[in-house]
């Protein structure tokens, strides 16, 4: 097991665990509870290690010579809790390896641990949003923790929309520009907006998710084949791989139609007239009545 820690530089340590210790016997116990309190206390390391030297930063930046200046003394402030923030969430970043004992055949697997978004919540719907409608619906709405998709909200938009008020609609805005603009620069696509619907204290918990599929040049091939129409089908239906830049929009134009906003105390006229984006997908749905592609 290797404690991946992908934005400073240190030493990573890894434990090759043989094909007969993965078996979990019970002979072999005792022999892999000390092995896991040995990488348990390495990890225990390595983030306290990374962790004072934020903390020394932290000292440092926020001495007295930016006390005088309260605004720069905040900025700071503010760069060290985000970092610190960075820290605590990237933690749980792991690369589990297997060596197997004839022939030395080793294999490795990424495992990322994400914060639990859902925790403590009583969600009673919960949406995995990609803005775009090809094979985007959910049929089986029955039970609880059904994920739903793109089309089963724009179905439920006519009788059931989420509203949000002008404030969280410029939050929410900003959050997907600023991480949509990331994701883009390092040429990441495919990812999601997952959204639960917590009714009880009437809010919604948002998070992107599946952040890690880059758009390498079999994917740009892919493209550009199912957009010219050699392999048959019209040209001009969207493909179901695209490029990063072009995905931004798409997801950018989609989040924000689907969050209907509302007037609140911090309205002014100019922001309560429905966007064109929102105004279209109205359009759309009334047109193609509940039908799925």
């Amino acid at each position: 097991m290797v404690a991946c820690f992908r934005y400073a530089s240190i030493d990573v340590h890894s434990v090759y665990l043989p094909p007969s210790k993965l078996e979990f016997n019970c002979d072999n116990q005792e022999w892999m509870q000390s092995e896991a309190i040995e990488v348990s206390n390495r990890a225990e390391f390595l983030f306290s290690e990374v962790y004072n030297a934020i903390q020394k930063i932290s000292e440092k930046l926020l001495g007295s010579e930016f006390k005088d200046s309260s605004i720069k003394f905040t900025e700071r402030k503010i760069c060290i809790e985000e970092l610190e923030a960075i820290l605590q969430k990237d933690r749980q970043e792991f690369q589990v390896s297997a060596k197997h004992l004839k022939g030395g055949k080793e294999s490795k697997m990424d495992i990322l641990v994400m914060e639990n978004l859902l925790f403590r919540r009583n969600i009673t719907r919960l949406y995995d949003l990609k803005g775009s409608s090809r094979s985007r619906y959910n049929p089986d709405t029955t039970g609880t923790n059904k994920v739903l998709l793109d089309q089963n909200l724009i179905e439920a938009m006519p009788k059931s929309p989420i509203f949000v008020g002008s404030k969280a609609k410029r939050l929410l805005e900003r959050a997907v520009w600023n991480d949509t603009s990331f994701l883009a620069l390092i040429d990441v696509m495919d990812y999601s907006l997952l959204v639960g619907v917590d009714e009880e204290k009437h809010e919604l918990v948002l998070g992107i998710i599946d952040f890690m599929r880059q758009y390498t040049w079999d994917k740009h091939l892919e493209t550009w084949v199912k957009t010219s129409g050699i392999l048959g089908g019209t040209s001009n239906a969207p493909p179901t791989v695209i490029s990063p830049q072009q995905y931004k929009k798409r997801f950018r134009k989609a989040m924000t139609a689907y969050f209907l906003m509302v007037p609140d105390q911090w309205s002014s006229p100019s922001t309560i007239v429905p966007s064109g984006s929102q105004t279209d997908l109205c359009e759309v749905n009334t047109q193609g009545g509940n039908s799925v592609r």
